[in-house]
């Protein structure tokens, strides 16, 4: 890891962070920058490159909640992606904040995710596909924009609603800056 990368993420905790460990932060990112003749501005400069960020998945129903999740954060319906069907991987273009956010939400989706996936593996095979569904609308994992020209799938709307009752809710607190999932105008 090369020094702008440490001192991105020392700015993020710096950003994010509460009380004592955020005045650490901002006080370490501050001797740092002073240190290598730095600005914020330098630090922050070419923020909007991508970067290729792959994500494991272990199922066909992970793979569609992961597109998801990558929708509702560069808030787009379609987001592009590469997939690598063998070695069950999935790619997308993220930016160094995108990437952040997108790896904690991927972790703690993914995690309550299975979890739900494990309370049905002996239930029948149509619960088992509205599962990602219920999951999806259940924790609002969804880009801001209309969805136009798409067609839903047919679902049964009481095992759909039974799934979505009995799930967890996973409780995400926003401790990102605030304008990476809103709409901004």
């Amino acid at each position: 890891m090369d020094l702008k990368e440490r001192l991105l993420k020392i700015y993020a905790l710096a950003q994010q962070g509460v009380g004592g460990e955020k005045e650490n932060a901002e006080a370490i990112l501050q001797r740092a920058l002073t240190a290598n003749n730095l600005t914020i501005e330098d630090l922050l400069k070419g923020q909007n490159y991508k970067y290729r960020r792959w994500f494991k998945y272990s199922n066909i129903a992970e793979q569609r909640l992961i597109v998801q999740i990558l929708g509702k954060i560069k808030n787009i319906n379609r987001v592009p992606v590469l997939i690598k069907p063998k070695s069950k991987e999935i790619c997308a273009e993220l930016t160094h904040q995108e990437t952040v956010l997108a790896s904690m939400l991927v972790d703690v989706y993914l995690m309550a995710f299975r979890k739900e996936a494990k309370k049905l593996q002996k239930k029948q095979k149509e619960e088992r596909k509205v599962l990602v569904t219920a999951f999806v609308h259940k924790h609002n994992i969804f880009s801001n924009q209309k969805q136009e020209g798409r067609s839903s799938t047919s679902i049964d709307l009481d095992i759909f609603r039974d799934l979505y009752d009995k799930m967890d809710n996973v409780d995400i607190r926003q401790q990102l800056p605030g304008h990476m999932l809103e709409n901004k105008k």
